[in-house]
């Protein structure tokens, strides 16, 4: 009984920290958007396609977290990992995409 409670204050811990990530990253699109739309037509273009296509990832990033957070500890495990990759790759192309986009205004 209380391996089963550790196993969902661990999972409850895990799919917190997720969360609150999700919501920065939100944050992060939200903002580079605003950003996007006080620039230059050449830049703006450029970038609202790369916006949506992460707008979309994460999208679905939180439904795979809600998936997860409904997921019995014998799922989460699995689920867990295959979020984890999906979750590294989103987040990488948040920071491309915030450095490109840095880069962009600093020349132009």
């Amino acid at each position: 009984m209380e391996k089963a409670t550790n196993q969902l204050k661990k999972i409850k811990a895990h799919v917190g920290k997720m969360d609150a990530k999700i919501n920065r990253w939100g944050a992060k699109l939200d903002l580079l958007a605003t950003q996007a739309d006080n620039s230059e037509a050449v830049a703006r273009s450029a970038f609202y396609a790369r916006i949506d296509a992460l707008i979309l990832k994460h999208r679905a990033a939180r439904s795979k977290l809600e998936e997860l957070r409904g997921a019995g500890s014998e799922r989460f495990e699995v689920l867990s990992k295959a979020l984890d990759t999906f979750w590294n790759d989103l987040e990488a192309a948040i920071k491309d995409l915030t450095a490109r986009f840095k880069d962009a205004l600093s020349k132009g």
